[in-house]
């Protein structure tokens, strides 16, 4: 047993459980594993990916959708994960952020709680969220579904012009030196050593989404999840942090990473205990 390996899950794993694909008993037994043995982490992502869906529905579908935000925030100790390009900045690069993140940790725990204390969805429409500041539970919902349409809009749009224009294999290359660019980093050998080691996963992913451009079948607005698998991926920089996710088809396009044994689905996890 190693205490200070860490874990957090991916949504699919907490809707399974809210839709009983998980046993309520299979549950509590592997959650007190992860309680006594793990350092629990809540992804920002995964939070969003929850909430986004909790106030569609009747009734039925609002208490399956808080369902599964309870199992993402249990009763025991759990700390939540800075946002993506934070956690490669420190882990990979060894920089700290001095820059306000989308959402403080705070913040997170606000939101989890608050839509936690609803009812019902009409709940939603007269919780306010924040003390001294305009806004209900709805009005943060829809505020964070416009800023994910936007990016998935955008993400969209770019693969689908590289689509109609280019046939180019994925370049290694190319994705380091837009990488090191995007987390404003010099392009050194030591810079590329660490990216390359500590975003394996991440590459892999990024590589599949590139070449799914040659597949007219692949549609990239329905499989835009699949950008926020690779966002999820980009965790690994941390050597103990593992993925929990039942999704085969992300383990099986990760297969050649030395991180993707970090990626393990709900029954796996005792057996890392």
């Amino acid at each position: 047993m190693n205490s200070k390996l860490k874990v957090f899950y991916d949504s699919s794993i907490c809707i399974d459980g809210a839709r009983g694909h998980i046993s309520q008993d299979e549950w509590t037994r592997v959650s007190t594993v992860v309680s006594r043995n793990f350092k629990y982490y809540i992804s920002p992502l995964t939070l969003d990916e929850l909430l986004r869906g909790i106030h569609r529905g009747g009734p039925e579908e609002f208490l399956r959708n808080r369902r599964a935000l309870a199992l993402l925030y249990p009763a025991h100790k759990k700390t939540f994960l800075p946002y993506p390009g934070d956690f490669v900045l420190f882990h990979a690069f060894g920089k700290k952020v001095s820059g306000r993140p989308i959402r403080t940790q705070p913040e997170m725990q606000t939101l989890a709680r608050t839509f936690l204390q609803c009812r019902d969805s009409n709940d939603l429409y007269r919780k306010q969220l924040w003390k001294g500041r305009q806004g209900t539970a709805v009005s943060e919902l829809l505020r964070t579904e416009y800023w994910h349409r936007e990016k998935q809009r955008e993400y969209v749009t770019d693969y689908s012009s590289f689509r109609n224009n280019h046939h180019d294999a994925f370049d290694e290359e190319s994705w380091i030196k837009m990488s090191l660019a995007h987390y404003e980093q010099p392009d050194t050998l030591y810079n590329r050593k660490r990216l390359c080691e500590s975003l394996s996963a991440n590459r892999l992913m990024a590589k599949f989404v590139w070449q799914a451009r040659n597949d007219k079948r692949y549609d990239f607005f329905k499989h835009s999840s699949d950008l926020v698998d690779g966002q999820q991926l980009a965790y690994l920089a941390d050597p103990v942090m593992h993925f929990v996710s039942n999704d085969r088809k992300l383990r099986s396009r990760i297969a050649n990473s030395p991180q993707s044994s970090r990626v393990l689905s709900w029954r796996d996890l005792p057996k890392l205990a």
